[in-house]
């Protein structure tokens, strides 16, 4: 299980997800909201990502879902 945090190119918020899928342009996304609750989906291209975090709070996210 891989959760990361996106900073997108012109997105104020940045957004958190469980990666579903991955290609060399795409990826699927479950977003991930507060409390650690998933919903919906959402599909980025990769060349409007600035950052890809996975850090501490992404790693405990991932230890909490199911």
């Amino acid at each position: 299980m891989n959760v990361e945090t996106f900073e997108i190119e012109d997105w104020e918020k940045s957004s958190t997800g469980l990666i579903l899928e991955e290609n060399k342009d795409w990826l699927l996304v479950k977003n991930i909201s507060a409390e650690y609750t998933l919903d919906g989906y959402s599909v980025y291209n990769k060349k409007f990502i600035l950052q890809r975090i996975n850090g501490p709070e992404e790693r405990l996210i991932e230890k909490v879902l199911p």
